[in-house]
């Protein structure tokens, strides 16, 4: 027969246990709604490669037009826009005018939050538009994948695997992209730039 001694100091055993166990269960609350707080994707890190992106394409214009720059065939001006994105919310960034004697084509930033793609800008002029994009170097196309969920703790699952695979490395770069439904990749440099240009003002 348990003595008052023993179901006394069983009550104090149990009461410890049930300390130690309801603040391993707290803390691992805490963590999980911390988690749920952080961020997956730094943003400003995001927008920083962003323009990078852009003043490679910028910069590349400027060389492949250079000679007609130089002998006042083209001329090129830069005016800052406004592009306002959920993730990012609103900053600044360059549109490229190139002038062709009375006509005008415009290389507007769409956005780097978008839709099968990490950054958008497009080639305008009264003719039509080109859009430009970045892609996987050495992709001809869009990559679709699906995932489905069947319950929230799938989807945290999903989440956290996303997390503990390494980062593959995705050397992007800016193509020409064809519209809807057949949409082909296109390598973008001085040849197919020049030929953009010209559809979008001829």
């Amino acid at each position: 027969t348990p003595t008052k001694a023993n179901i006394f100091i069983n009550k104090q055993v149990n009461s410890k246990n049930i300390k130690i166990m309801s603040e391993k269960e707290f803390d691992n609350f805490l963590k999980k709604e911390k988690e749920k707080k952080m961020p997956l994707v730094d943003w400003e890190e995001e927008k920083t490669k962003w323009f990078g992106h852009l003043q490679k394409l910028f910069s590349d214009i400027e060389i492949w037009l250079k000679d007609y720059v130089a002998t006042q065939q083209i001329k090129l001006e830069y005016n800052n826009i406004f592009i306002e994105e959920e993730a990012l919310g609103s900053y600044v960034v360059k549109e490229l005018k190139i002038f062709i004697g009375d006509k005008i084509a415009t290389l507007t930033p769409i956005g780097t939050i978008l839709i099968g793609t990490r950054g958008r800008a497009d080639l305008s002029g009264k003719a039509g538009k080109v859009k430009f994009i970045l892609a996987d170097k050495n992709a001809t196309g869009p990559k679709i994948e699906f995932k489905i969920s069947m319950s929230e703790d799938e989807k945290q699952k999903d989440v956290e695997n996303e997390k503990k695979k390494p980062k593959s490395q995705i050397d992007l770069v800016w193509k020409i992209t064809s519209n809807p439904p057949r949409i082909k990749y296109t390598e973008l440099n001085q040849d197919t730039f020049l030929q953009c240009l010209m559809e979008v003002i001829n």
